[in-house]
Order: C-alpha cells, then sequence, then structure tokens
C-alpha cells in the first residue's frame, strides 16, 4: 500500500508539471490559433540559459531562474512580434505558420547542438534537495518545490486570466480576434504578451526539470509532444484544456510506471489520445467551455 501512496505522491508532483507545460502551450494556441512548435525551442534556450547563469556564471539558482524566465519571456514575445508576425502580416496560412515554427524549432535544436554537444550538465540544487517523510511517503525537497512552485504558477495564471481586465481581453481575442480589434483591442500586441506568458511559464518548468534531472539536450521534443498532447487530451480550444490534459497525463504515466515497463509509456499515453479523441473530438473540456 505505501508503494501505490509513494507512487501517486510522485505523480501528483509530475501532474502539476504536466500541467504547466500543458497550459503554457494551450494558452497560446487557444489565444492566438497558431500552433507554436517553437514552444520546444523556447524550453531548450530556457534550459541552457538556466545551466550557463548558475553553474557558469555562478548566480543564486533564485537569481538564475528569475533571469531566465525574463529571457524565454521576452524569446516568446520576439517570436510574436518579429517571426510570425512577418508571415500573419504577409497573409500566411495556419499551415505555413506550422511548419515555419517547426523550422523554427529544428534550427535553434540544431544551434544548441553546436554550441553545448549532446552530453547532460548537472545543476547543484545545494539544500534544495533534503526532502520530507509523510507517514512512509517520502518526497524530495525538490519534490516539493516543483509542485507548490506549479501550483502557484497555475493559479496566478488561472486567476489572471479570469478576473484581470488583461484577462477578459485574452478571452475576447481566443474567441474573434476581428471583433476584438474593433472593439480597440491591440491584437498585435496581445499576442505577444500572450506568447510571453506562455513562454514564462514553459521557462518555470525548465528551471524545475534542469534542477531534477539536470540539462539533458535533445529532452525539449519530449516536453513539446507532452504540451502539444496534453492541450490535445484537454481540448486545445480551450484556454485550460492544456491545465487539464496536463494532469491527467502526468497521473496517467504514474500509473503506467506502476503496472507497464517505462518503454510502454508513450505507447499507453498516446494511445490514450486516440481513446479520447475517438469518444471526444473536442477534448476533455468541449468547445466553448472556457
Amino acid at each position: 500500500m505505501e508503494l501505490v501512496l509513494q507512487i501517486f505522491a510522485g505523480g501528483v508532483v509530475t501532474a502539476a508539471l504536466y500541467g504547466l507545460f500543458g497550459l503554457s502551450f494551450s494558452f497560446i494556441y487557444s489565444s492566438t490559433k497558431i500552433m507554436h512548435f517553437a514552444h520546444g525551442a523556447t524550453y531548450t534556450l530556457a534550459m541552457f540559459a538556466f545551466y550557463c547563469l548558475t553553474a557558469q556564471a555562478g548566480l543564486p539558482l533564485l537569481a538564475g531562474a528569475a533571469v531566465t524566465i525574463a529571457l524565454a519571456a521576452f524569446a516568446g514575445w520576439a517570436m510574436m512580434s518579429g517571426f510570425y508576425q512577418a508571415f500573419l502580416t504577409k497573409g500566411a496560412s495556419q499551415g505555413a505558420l506550422m511548419i515555419a515554427s517547426l523550422g523554427l524549432f529544428i534550427a535553434v535544436e540544431s544551434i544548441a547542438g553546436l554550441l553545448f554537444g549532446t552530453s547532460s550538465r548537472v545543476v547543484s540544487t545545494g539544500s534544495v534537495s533534503r526532502g520530507l517523510d509523510f507517514g512512509g511517503i517520502y518526497l524530495t525537497g525538490l519534490q516539493l518545490w516543483m509542485f507548490g512552485l506549479c501550483a502557484v504558477a497555475i493559479v496566478l495564471a488561472l486567476l489572471t486570466v479570469r478576473l484581470s481586465s488583461l484577462g477578459r481581453a485574452v478571452r475576447g481575442m481566443a474567441d474573434d480576434p476581428d471583433l476584438a480589434e474593433n472593439l480597440g483591442i491591440d491584437v498585435r500586441r496581445l499576442r505577444a504578451i500572450v506568447f510571453a506568458a506562455g513562454s514564462a511559464l514553459l521557462a518555470l518548468g525548465a528551471v524545475l526539470v534542469s534542477l531534477d534531472v539536470g540539462v539533458v539536450p535533445g529532452s525539449s521534443l519530449r516536453v513539446l509532444l507532452i504540451a502539444a498532447t496534453a492541450s490535445i487530451i484537454g481540448g486545445s480550444h480551450s484556454l485550460y484544456g492544456g491545465l487539464v490534459g496536463g494532469l491527467a497525463v502526468g497521473l496517467l504515466e504514474s500509473v503506467g510506471l506502476y503496472t507497464l515497463d517505462a518503454r510502454w509509456l508513450n505507447v499507453m499515453i498516446f494511445s490514450a489520445l486516440i481513446l479520447i479523441l475517438l469518444i471526444q473530438p473536442s477534448g476533455l473540456l468541449k468547445l466553448g467551455r472556457r
């Protein structure tokens, strides 16, 4: 029984992290209708930026994390304002944007590989690694921080979307960008803000993963797949779909680790994706429930 509870506790932490990944992706896609595959490039940039700032430049973890998140937010803003906006101005189709986004992701991954190589790197966690025992269920200090920070970031993001004037503008743009523009909303600027916010959420996850398992070149592809899968499972047209899907994928993965060989995890996750789409094509959250 203790083993089951231990796996479940670890699954809750993983679910919170995947929920953050999914929310960061669905927030961008549902608001702008841009399939942002270059989100994976932002993860790569954040991962290596955090390593360089802390392990090489010697910044404290908190300062390194703050600078990393700010850099990722700027990268997201620049991708929308510079890269995607150039295509939108020329009337590019959604398919063209998707291919361009994928190309940007591959380009950044290739450059990162040339600069940093393929070897994994470790970021020292110091006292953060000390854990606590909850009646036989052990969680490391980093797991507790991971869950707490992910939960706080998710709650703050949801409250901002639901209660602030900025959030109302984002929801209006997601529903009808033309109408939003006619009502005086600067859609171009708002899209850039959405990209910056989504990138900042992703960067927080990148920092936490780097502290947990180190900086692993090439890992951004799996993170991108998790984020996109979570968004689709939850409902890609919902601002909250990625969060719901990420929580589901994280808990499903923890069950898979208990019942299956680790090599079957991806098979199980994508089989669940296919099954959910067959039963409910619009995802767990139906279109229109925002």
